[in-house]
């Protein structure tokens, strides 16, 4: 047996990890059917110029008793505040990729919301309204995934998932 093998560590809950913080080509170029990868970029831009609290954006995933996609996603500012969409995607025959595909197209939307918040055309979302929007989606979908942070100042947005 090996000694120098390091055991498998843990990913807490409240770190962000997305496969997209270290995914790249040699050239910058976008992945096929990374819709939202200028929408991602430019987060991080946001992040890194101190206008926004995470590098990415977060969501959750749900299933409603039709099989159609719904997901809440968001993007902290600050200690205080968020923006956050809401989107659905109809079921179609790619079933496997729909999540996936949702995800896309609410990082896109998301980026949008982001944008207006910070010209000051649209207010942000104060965090105790994000987690009652996110009772409100846990109450009515089936969990079928997360991306990014399900915790805001270390306090969960889901009670149950």
């Amino acid at each position: 047996m090996c000694s120098n093998i390091l055991a498998p560590q843990h990913i807490e809950a409240h770190e962000v990890y997305d496969p997209f913080l270290i995914m790249s080509d040699k050239d910058n170029h976008p992945f096929p059917l990374v819709l939202s990868h200028t929408a991602q970029r430019e987060i991080r831009a946001l992040f890194k110029a101190g206008r926004c609290k995470h590098p990415t954006p977060s969501a959750v995933f749900g299933l409603d008793a039709d099989r159609n996609y719904h997901a809440l996603a968001w993007l902290r500012l600050d200690d205080t505040n968020t923006v956050c969409v809401e989107s659905a995607m109809q079921c179609q025959q790619f079933q496997s990729w729909m999540r996936d595909a949702l995800q896309e197209v609410v990082f896109c939307e998301l980026y949008q919301a982001v944008q207006l918040v910070l010209e000051g055309e649209r207010r942000p979302t104060k965090f105790q309204h994000l987690k009652s929007k996110a009772a409100s989606f846990q109450a009515q979908y089936t969990y079928i995934g997360t991306v990014g942070s399900r915790h805001v100042n270390d306090e969960p947005i889901f009670t149950q998932w």
